[in-house]
């Protein structure tokens, strides 16, 4: 008895084993990639992430139309199924493993830190740190056409992770045309190429992107926009990043005069934090603001002139000193918020949501607490429940990301901007938010 493999021939029916063989090779076509994705990518980002990247999804469908072309070879007679099942393992396999670099490629678990003048030109890079060891490299360099729109230059401010590890970043000024609004990009976890979702120099909400991003469950996005037709009024604008559709959360012209939106970050429940400071008038100082998200009504959570909530962070003869951004959810009930400027204080505080009570976790003036440091300029969590912190070096000037422990306050540095040993350096003063990638799935 032969112990070939039976072939289709023109007229012949379909036997068991062909009909199964085939079956297993276009399934091969279908889940190999996601299989062999995260193991291609040195556990980098997860399956559905990667097909963000252009190339990698047309490398993947091409393989996959290649192997139907296989399985009509096969019903016409003309290719064994043994040799089809081992065509299409080949090529789901090749189009993970030789497709596209994967030098750029986010791990799960590090930290993203925008550098406005990092990058070529100084035109402003997205760098990944390790969560461990502190190594940078850049993920995309906002100077490289190469890796899509380019950013104008000193204009990069915030960076967020949605759903899906999708990565976004926020840009100043670097709409089309530039200088006329903002601009978000999504940014591909692999290759670190880029596309504009949202262009804010264009629509019926404009204006240039500050300070703050964040994301829904549903992957909607939360930006802050200075209003373009009067300055120095700050809306919170809510974008589709598929359609760019744009809706209108808290109105800049509506009892909204010299109030300032510092930086953003979503609540559990899905309300949206403002770190607000007032320039003028009853609101003058700094304040942490709930914001519904679909009716825009807001409450108080904490006021950083009332001494009774806590360390009293105003200045009424210099509103704007309060300088610092960073602002975080730590558990059910509490928020980490960067305080102080360039001259001390310079803390980091752990603020009660219910009461609106403030407590020093770290003061970065207190050297038993770890190295010194000021203007604090992005706060995250990492996977662990650990505090991340961006703050500048007393001494150069430079950026430093510090680990903070959430009970004791402990510092320790994790990764030094100027350290050459540790990677790509920083700009001198660019180093500013962050977010964390998600944890890996056993």
């Amino acid at each position: 008895m032969s112990l070939k493999p039976t072939l289709f021939a023109k007229g012949q029916g379909i036997s068991i084993r062909n009909f199964w063989g085939l079956i297993v090779g276009i399934s091969a076509c279908l889940t190999l990639p996601g299989l062999l994705g995260p193991f291609r990518l040195n556990h980098w980002v997860s399956p559905l992430s990667i097909f963000e990247e252009q190339d990698m999804k047309t490398s993947t469908i091409n393989s996959f139309s290649i192997c139907l072309l296989g399985a009509e070879q096969a019903f016409r007679g003309r290719l064994s199924t043994l040799h089809y099942l081992f065509f299409c393992l080949l090529l789901s396999a090749g189009s993970f493993f030789i497709s596209g670099p994967a030098v750029a490629g986010v791990k799960c678990g590090e930290i993203l830190v925008t550098d406005e003048l990092g990058g070529t030109n100084q035109l402003g890079a997205l760098i990944a740190v390790d969560s461990t060891t502190g190594q940078r490299r850049v993920v995309s360099d906002f100077g490289d056409s190469a890796q899509g729109a380019l950013s104008i230059g000193g204009t990069l401010r915030s960076v967020a992770v949605g759903p899906h590890s999708k990565i976004y970043v926020s840009d100043l000024f670097s709409g089309d045309p530039a200088f006329g609004g903002g601009a978000i990009f999504r940014v591909g976890p692999v290759t670190g190429k880029r596309v504009v979702v949202s262009n804010f120099s264009q629509g019926n909400i404009d204006g240039p992107i500050d300070s703050g991003l964040a994301i829904d469950l549903k992957g909607n996005l939360f930006v802050n926009v200075n209003d373009s037709d009067a300055p120095f009024l700050f809306a919170l604008v809510k974008v589709n990043p598929n359609t760019d559709v744009r809706t209108l959360i808290l109105d800049p012209e509506v009892n909204r005069e010299g109030r300032v939106i510092m930086d953003l970050a979503r609540l559990n429940s899905g309300k949206i934090l403002t770190y607000t400071i007032g320039t003028s008038g009853p609101d003058i100082g700094p304040k942490i603001i709930s914001v519904h998200p679909v009716t825009g009504k807001e409450r108080v959570v904490s006021d950083f002139a009332n001494p009774l909530q806590g360390p009293d962070m105003s200045d009424k003869d210099d509103p704007m000193r309060e300088l610092n951004t960073g602002i975080v959810q730590d558990g059910t009930h509490s928020i980490i918020v960067a305080a102080g400027a360039y001259e001390p204080p310079n803390y980091l505080l752990r603020i009660n949501l219910i009461t609106g009570r403030r407590i020093v976790l770290t003061d970065f003036g207190d050297a038993n607490k770890g190295s010194l440091g000021f203007f604090i300029s992005g706060v995250a969590i990492d996977n662990n429940g650990k505090v991340l912190a961006i703050a500048h070096d007393i001494a150069t000037g430079g950026a430093l990301l510090f680990r903070v422990d959430p009970v004791s306050g402990q510092r320790s540095l994790l990764s030094d901007f100027g350290n050459p040993a540790q990677g790509v350096l920083g700009s001198a003063v660019g180093p500013r938010y962050m977010a964390v990638m998600p944890k890996c799935k056993p």
